[in-house]
């Protein structure tokens, strides 16, 4: 057997697993993936959105792209509210980040750990940005009567110029102290 039949042998074989890949690995399917750089190369730099929709197309609402490792792509509503709401904790969790792994030896903070320690930080930090008023009417109230504050002192100006600083930083703050306490 020559070199040529050698390499001749692996690149089928290259193709082969390739082609079959996600079915062996058990996910969606989706567009066959090139070795080492995965579905990268076919997708485009702008209008990205649209070429999504033409996957979702051809593979349906829910599909695998390898940029470069696999990553599901949930391109359907139902499919959403399926996998988020009702099996959201059989899908939550961070993507092992490569460059992370290489820097810092592991995907450590907030945003990139997925662990018990990281659910309780997370817990931890949802729970003081409530109490401080995220997500609840309040925060709402407190931005529009601002803004209503803001447009009625450019209605009385009159076309003329003004420093803005002290009418936005003052009630602002203000308005941020009430909010904590």
């Amino acid at each position: 057997m020559g070199i040529i039949e050698i390499l001749l042998f692996i690149a089928i074989l290259l193709f082969i697993l390739c082609y079959n890949i996600n079915r062996m690995l058990g996910l969606p399917p989706g567009p066959t993936p090139w070795p080492i750089v995965g579905n990268v190369l076919q997708l485009p730099m702008i209008d990205l959105d649209k070429r999504v929709l033409e996957l979702r197309k051809q593979y349906g609402g829910v599909f695998t792209l390898w940029i470069p490792y696999p990553t599901v792509i949930i391109a359907e509503h139902e499919a959403l509210k399926r996998t988020v709401v009702r099996d959201g904790d059989a899908y939550a969790g961070r993507p092992s980040i490569y460059l992370m792994e290489l820097l810092f030896g592991g995907n450590y903070g907030l945003s990139f750990e997925e662990n018990d320690w990281y659910r309780s930080q997370r817990r931890f930090t949802l729970h003081t940005l409530r109490n401080l008023g995220v997500g609840k009417p309040i925060i709402k109230d407190t931005i529009t009567m601002l803004s209503n504050r803001t447009v009625d002192l450019l209605r009385k100006t009159n076309g003329r110029a003004i420093e803005l600083k002290p009418y936005l930083t003052v009630p602002e703050f203000i308005q941020f102290m009430q909010l904590t306490d």
